[in-house]
């Protein structure tokens, strides 16, 4: 499809078709062009039109908030029960404004907000062509819903998020951190997506503004602030249940392969599989919902001059989450399995913690 005199990538067929158990679909289809009278999709500007379910909010209704930090968030009162969020009904009045607009995460129990609050993350093209992150958190009050919006390009995204998400809750704002996020590009980066029916793989290489995007198809132009959008649809990282818990296992390569290629029927079968008998119940029944639920298995690893700037390894267990493959694993629990054995670190996460390392190659 071509918009504004850019390409937007459609690559072959993916989601978690194949896997032993089917997962959520991919989100949402591409947002409908509908009327084009106020705009909402300026970064850091004032977003217009966001709605709740039977309760649109037209521009004057949103007070806009300047932390100082050069973020903007808009807050709104709603007479209505904070369940009129449905982020379904959400996504189709964004797609008034924006093109192609994706669902990436819904949280009915955000940290920092108030008990019954609801977030709901959004990605998506504004009328400009930028690639643009939109959070929406609604939280129960005396006398209704309060409603809160804010808006960055993807680029900027993990840099404000903590910002914006500590003045949606009323805490000071801090001053944005960039100190783990990549150098900028150029940068060659290459994902493989591992399911039943095969591997596919991708490769991507930044160069100024733009990134080849090639699937063995040949190279596709594509604009570096589209690229964590589209890799949101080709990867189906669309709102599911969200961690009960932060807790992690180490564990080694071996062992989570086991795992994956078993299928326990309970905490007692996860246990055998990766021959550790402490595991607390909940962990223990968590993996195997994992190991029944995988449906696929992604990499994204990307480089700058030769050197390593970042890897994301993921599992998808559809219902049963996506789960973080992690090596940086502290000395401290890397010591437990000996020095022979290579440590990795398996834990869930939130589709909007995967977002924010997407949004890392636009940084």
């Amino acid at each position: 499809m071509e918009r504004a005199g850019q390409q937007v990538p459609h690559l072959r067929s993916r989601g978690r078709s194949g896997g032993r158990r089917r997962g959520r679909g991919g989100g949402q289809g591409e947002g409908r062009r509908g009327r084009r009278g106020a705009h909402a999709g300026q970064a850091r500007g004032r977003p217009e039109g966001v709605a709740v379910t039977g309760f649109p909010l037209a521009p004057q209704d949103w007070v806009v908030e300047d932390t100082g930090s050069g973020l903007v968030v808009a807050r709104a009162h709603l007479p209505a029960d904070v369940a009129g969020l449905v982020v379904d009904d959400l996504t189709s009045h964004l797609g008034q404004w924006f093109d192609h607009v994706l669902p990436v995460d819904v949280d009915t129990a955000p940290a920092g907000l108030p008990s019954g609050s609801v977030r709901a993350l959004h990605c998506m093209i504004d009328r400009r062509g930028r690639g643009i992150a939109l959070e929406t958190a609604a939280s129960p009050d005396r006398d209704g819903t309060s409603a809160t919006c804010w808006t960055s390009t993807v680029g900027d995204y993990a840099r404000d998020r903590d910002t914006a998400r500590r003045v949606v809750a009323g805490r000071p704002a801090r001053p944005p951190q960039r100190d783990d996020m990549p150098c900028g590009l150029p940068f060659h980066a290459r994902l493989v997506l591992r399911r039943d029916t095969g591997t596919d793989e991708i490769t991507l290489m930044g160069k100024g503004n733009e990134v080849d995007v090639d699937d063995g198809t040949g190279p596709v132009p594509t604009p570096v602030d589209h690229v964590p959008r589209m890799l949101v649809e080709l990867l189906a990282i669309a709102p599911r249940p969200r961690p009960t818990s932060d807790a992690f296992v180490v564990t080694n390569p071996d062992a989570l392969t086991r795992l994956l290629d078993s299928d326990p029927a309970d905490a007692d079968a996860a246990r055998a599989v990766l021959a550790a008998p402490r595991l607390a119940d909940e962990v223990a029944a968590d993996l195997a919902a994992l190991a029944r639920g995988v449906a696929s298995r992604w990499a994204l690893e990307w480089v700058r001059d030769g050197l390593p700037l970042r890897r994301i390894d993921i599992v998808d267990a559809g219902d049963a989450g996506l789960w973080s493959v992690r090596a940086d694993v502290p000395p401290l629990f890397a010591a437990e399995l000996g020095e022979d054995v290579t440590p990795i670190m398996l834990g869930r996460v939130g589709p909007a913690e995967v977002f924010r390392e997407l949004t890392l190659l636009s940084a």
